[in-house]
C-alpha cells in the first residue's frame, strides 16, 4: 500500500475513534463520569483532531507538491 492509502485509513480510524469519543462526552449514558474524566476526554479528543489535521496538511501538501 502506498503512504496514502495508508494516511487516509489512519485519519478514517482516528475520525471514527473521534467520532465515538465526542458522542460518549456528551451523551447522558454515562454519568458515572467524574469532571477529571471528562477533562481527560476532552484532551484526548483534541489529540485526536491535531493528529487528523496534521495528516490532512501533510496530505495535502503531498498533493499539491505533485501538481507543480
Amino acid at each position: 500500500m502506498n503512504l496514502k492509502k495508508i494516511t487516509l485509513l489512519a485519519l478514517i480510524g482516528i475520525s471514527i475513534n473521534s467520532l465515538v469519543k465526542l458522542v460518549f462526552l456528551f451523551s447522558n449514558i454515562s454519568l458515572r463520569y467524574t469532571t477529571i474524566n471528562r477533562i481527560e476526554e476532552v484532551v484526548d479528543l483534541l489529540m485526536y483532531i491535531t493528529i487528523v489535521l496534521f495528516f490532512y496538511v501533510l496530505w495535502r501538501n503531498q498533493i499539491d507538491s505533485k501538481e507543480n
